[in-house]
């Protein structure tokens, strides 16, 4: 169960229409695909969570995982494998996301060392439009490595899109599988449809708990218990007073993926004019006190903080050492004390620089974390209404798309 303490956010928004107006909306759309707000259904869709899962069952005993996606495509997939696994993941898995030539050599030497040694692979392709210009080439290249080493795309390969895309016509075209993503599902809230299920489910994570703790944060919406709202409001309060910086601040390194997550989602779906937006960062406790405390604490009033921490951390034996006599203060304390120490005094100090917070704790489960999705993507439709903006398109995006287009054509 996801902990969430509201006692010093500060001010918050009295909008109590807007709000209720909105969920209103959020609750009509739960029932089918008609409405951008229908990220919210797909916790409750047994249809394609039955074909995501049907088709992992397929993929359970490869080797190798290699996801192609950017964005919404493949950040939601990497925050719930942190959040759930930290470091240990079950399998090796390589994400081509950017284009950069440095970092696609590399990971295509991991991909051509396991063809090499005829491991078994699977390839996921995941763009929503079917068209998003690094997925593609990164796909090309990946797949013409597929063919020289005598892999079969057809069994080989997984395509996630829309429905008659261009890539999902190539997967027809090739015998491949195809999942669809449903229309009015943008990217940046796709993370529970199949664009997270199918990989997260060939990986081992427990989607059925993943999906059961984004029904229990729409359950809470739903009983007048609504905490995505409470939050919503909380931030468009401090955005309008100043504070238009949030900071997704965790105290555990297997969350910091959901801060690259919520950083997208709240960026792309609120940030659509000059005189509106709030920008989204991320902060690692214990390493960035020693690297943005000083101005968290002591600059510009202009951030509002959301700190993540682990309610179930694995415990630190501690042992006599020599080094003892370095610090006698440290003698007999475990790494979780003194994390637990460190976080109760970043809290303090907060306090007494009169800086507002929400605390989130959860477990590393994939329950909490589905819960935890679930609710950020509804206080973001919320923000939405709130600031009168459409949370669901990204318009400014094709800006640097047909710049892009124009330098490639030149």
């Amino acid at each position: 169960m996801v902990g969430i303490d509201f006692t010093h956010a500060g001010t918050q928004s009295t909008h109590d229409d807007i709000i209720s107006a909105e969920r209103e909306r959020i609750l009509a759309a739960t029932t089918n695909y008609t409405d951008p707000r229908c990220s919210v259904a797909l916790a409750s869709d047994p249809e394609l969570f039955h074909a995501a899962v049907e088709l992992a069952q397929q993929y359970r005993e490869v080797d190798l995982v290699v996801i192609i996606g950017i964005g919404g495509s493949n950040l939601g997939t990497l925050a719930a494998l942190s959040a759930t696994y930290g470091i240990a993941w079950p399998k090796h898995v390589v994400f081509f996301d950017t284009v950069d030539p440095d970092d696609t050599v590399q990971q295509l030497q991991t991909l051509r060392t396991a063809c090499q040694d005829k491991k078994r692979v699977l390839i996921n392709i995941i763009s929503k439009s079917g068209t998003t210009a690094e997925t593609l080439a990164n796909a090309k290249v990946v797949c013409d490595l597929l063919t020289e080493h005598d892999y079969a795309l057809s069994e080989t390969v997984v395509i996630t899109t829309d429905k008659d895309s261009a890539l999902d016509a190539f997967a027809l075209q090739h015998a491949v599988p195809a999942l669809h993503i449903p229309a009015l599902v943008g990217g940046r809230f796709s993370v529970l449809s199949p664009v997270g299920v199918f990989p997260l489910a060939v990986l081992g994570v427990d989607v059925q708990e993943l999906l059961g703790g984004a029904r229990e944060a729409l359950d809470e919406l739903r009983s007048g218990q609504d905490c995505a709202a409470r939050l919503a409001s909380v931030q468009y309060a401090h955005a309008l007073s100043g504070r238009n910086l949030v900071d997704f601040f965790v105290f555990a390194k297997r969350f910091s993926a959901v801060g690259a997550w919520y950083r997208q989602l709240l960026a792309e779906s609120i940030g659509k004019t000059p005189q509106v937006g709030i920008t989204p960062t991320t902060s690692v406790g214990s390493t960035d006190l020693h690297s943005v405390a000083q101005l968290y604490l002591a600059g510009p009033a202009d951030k509002f903080f959301l700190l993540v921490s682990l309610s179930d951390a694995h415990p630190v034996l501690v042992s006599p050492s020599p080094l003892d006599s370095v610090s006698p203060a440290m003698k007999g304390v475990s790494h979780n004390e003194l994390y637990a120490a460190i976080y109760q005094g970043t809290k303090q100090a907060f306090i007494g620089q009169d800086i507002p917070f929400v605390e989130f704790s959860l477990a590393p489960t994939a329950h909490d974390l589905g819960y935890l999705l679930q609710l950020l993507m509804l206080e973001v439709i919320y923000l939405g209404a709130l600031f009168e903006v459409n949370p669901f398109d990204q318009p400014a995006v094709e800006l640097y798309k047909k710049e892009t287009r124009a330098a490639l054509t030149r």
